[in-house]
């Protein structure tokens, strides 16, 4: 069954644990051009649960409430500053479920472009977040899960449920910069099909047409993978 299709998680593999090595080897293939993507709410997803990881002190913890909002804010952070339609299908950039229902919610609220998420009235974030909802569902959760093969996390739609394995957490709340910039490098390269100026956005450390920030990250995820440097640069304890 396909990613989105699935109501929940399927057996147990998101509450084993796993070796470094081995979540570097999801993240390689999530990185890759392997992995199908025609927007960007996989990339947001994945943004959202490293910033959780981050700031999140407890292990084995429901933080789907956390997740939305980190998930509806960055994407209105990104529909407000990139100025492009951010679906690309057959080539052409297209606009997403979500970018429509932002510019539907903006329009009946009359909410100027320029504001930030941070800067609505808490009735607003409510009605905002509950059909941000019904696209995360829908559309990003179960898709992400299959991306690295059920090991991520546990969820269940209907309880409204994520759970994320105690490892990646541990992984992600490590290694907070490193995967954000991989998530900045691939929101670049799946965006250079658009020839929108993308530079000032992302402040990338080469923002250049020439450069192939899939084979950047591949690069610097093997590098990472080697034993001796691995034990350098991850302190993961659980």
């Amino acid at each position: 069954m396909s990613g989105w299709n699935l109501e929940k998680s399927e057996g147990d593999k998101w509450e084993k644990l796993y070796l470094d090595e081995e979540i570097l080897d999801m993240l390689q293939n999530f990185f890759s051009k392997k992995t199908k993507m025609l927007n960007l709410y996989k990339l947001v997803l994945l943004k959202s649960i490293i910033e959780e990881s981050f700031k999140t002190k407890k292990l084995e913890e429901n933080i789907f409430e956390n997740i939305l909002e980190y998930f509806g804010k960055f994407y209105w952070k990104f529909n407000k500053e990139i100025k492009v339609n951010k679906t690309i299908y057959n080539g052409k950039s297209k606009i997403s479920s979500l970018e429509k229902w932002i510019k539907e919610f903006k329009e009946l609220y009359k909410i100027n472009d320029e504001k930030y998420y941070e800067e609505l009235e808490e009735n607003l974030k409510k009605i905002y977040l509950e059909e941000t909802k019904v696209i995360l569902k829908k559309h990003v959760l179960g898709a992400l899960y299959k991306n690295f093969l059920e090991t991520i996390y546990y969820f269940n739609k209907s309880e409204e449920t994520i759970i994320l394995n105690t490892t990646y957490l541990i992984f992600f709340k490590n290694n907070y910069k490193l995967i954000n910039r991989f998530i900045k490098y691939h929101m670049y390269e799946f965006l250079k099909i658009t020839n929108i100026k993308l530079d000032e956005f992302f402040q990338v450390e080469e923002s250049k047409e020439d450069i192939n920030y899939y084979e950047k990250i591949f690069v610097e995820l093997e590098m990472l993978k080697d034993k001796e440097v691995l034990l350098n640069a991850f302190k993961t304890k659980i």
